[in-house]
């Protein structure tokens, strides 16, 4: 079975935008096997290129305050000093960023999904009912997320099949308790662990025992079957 998996955007943040990490190219790798298929919302795309803006907005920040503490270098013509205080060119970072995730989408074959089936009205039920991922406070911000949320679970319907989902984030977690066919895992590694467990070990180890039983299986099946066969004879008779 091809499982059906979700990571969302706080995992993409904890690998540090590593799209050639071993973990993203881990779930690529399980793509090509046939053994997952990743679902992403539009929602998400959208959430992951700007949790990189403000990653790259916070990077120059803190090259600003380095070159400031280390301003005594500035006048040294060495390759460290050069770097330190060449132009921070955010644009083009995020472009390079950017551009990295696209293709790990095309590698990973990821099925984009878009808004179809998603009833707005029940989101905001959802909201005014003060549900996860709102919770009691009813924070506004939880809106993508939700919207999400009823995306995977549309999906997870389509495919007649669970969704699990890699997230570290603690409102995401609690509102895919509330949608149908949502499984939350934990993080991107144990969401992989789990898969290796079941696609290394638990499916070689019940493919093993299958085909020690397979003697047994037909036997049983060709005795049923000559059984059915005489009561067909004796009742025509």
């Amino acid at each position: 079975m091809k499982r059906l998996i979700y990571i969302d955007t706080s995992e993409f943040v904890a690998a540090n935008f590593a799209f050639a990490g071993q973990r993203l190219t881990t779930v690529v790798s399980r793509v090509k096997a046939g053994q997952v298929a990743i679902g992403l919302p539009s929602i998400t795309k959208q959430e992951i290129i700007s949790q990189i803006d403000k990653a790259l907005h916070e990077a120059d920040q803190a090259i600003a305050k380095a070159r400031s503490g280390a301003r005594v270098l500035r006048n040294l013509d060495d390759d460290f000093s050069i770097s330190l205080f060449r132009d921070f060119d955010r644009a083009a970072h995020r472009e390079t960023l950017s551009a990295q995730l696209d293709e790990f989408l095309s590698d990973s074959e990821a099925i984009i999904l878009d808004f179809d089936g998603v009833d707005p009205a029940a989101i905001f039920e959802m909201y005014f009912s003060k549900k996860a991922p709102f919770g009691d406070s009813k924070k506004k911000s939880e809106f993508p997320d939700a919207f999400t949320l009823a995306m995977l679970s549309e999906w997870a319907d389509s495919e007649q099949q669970d969704v699990f989902i890699a997230s570290s984030d603690g409102d995401f977690q609690a509102g895919a308790s509330g949608f149908h066919r949502l499984e939350h895992v934990g993080t991107l590694e144990q969401l992989l662990a789990r898969i290796a467990l079941e696609f290394d070990q638990l499916a070689p180890a019940a493919e093993t025992a299958l085909r020690a039983l397979e003697g047994e299986i037909e036997d049983g099946l060709c005795e049923r079957f000559q059984e059915l066969v005489v009561r067909h004879v004796n009742y025509a008779t």
